[in-house]
């Protein structure tokens, strides 16, 4: 494995991930900072001091939601179906659909995995039978 890899493992991202990086006081540092071939980069410039401060635990990652790239595969929350195998839509990310897109991820409706979209679906009809039960909805 190589350097930069195991440096991404041992922080818990993928190479090429963004990430937001925090101090020890919750104030942003870096906001879309990633792993790449260099090492710790912001806008493709490095920053040493502050990898060696992430490697130290002193500054800390937050992981961003996932977005997926133009044409990628994703999986819709999708309530209306009878059974789990149909409650994760799966659907091909378009930026020309840039309106949809974002109230989608707003929503936080798009999912890397059918797993997850299947997650989210159940909870969300967990969360709205609670309601039906406890405001008497028929």
């Amino acid at each position: 494995m190589a350097k930069v890899e195991k440096i991404a493992e041992l922080l818990g991202v993928e190479v090429n991930e963004n990430f937001t990086v925090i101090n020890e006081y919750g104030e942003v540092v870096f906001h879309k900072a990633y792993i790449g071939t260099t090492g710790l980069a912001v806008n493709g410039a490095r920053q040493d001091e502050a990898l060696g401060m992430l490697l130290h635990g002193l500054y800390k990652i937050i992981k961003l939601p996932w977005v997926p790239k133009n044409h990628e595969y994703y999986y819709l929350v999708d309530i209306t179906g009878i059974e789990d195998r149909h409650r994760g839509d799966c659907n091909s990310w378009d930026e020309d659909q840039d309106k949809f897109n974002k109230h989608a991820l707003k929503n936080k409706m798009v999912c890397k995995t059918k797993e997850e979209a299947i997650e989210r679906a159940n909870k969300i009809l967990e969360l709205w039978k609670d309601y039906c039960e406890k405001n008497n909805v028929v």
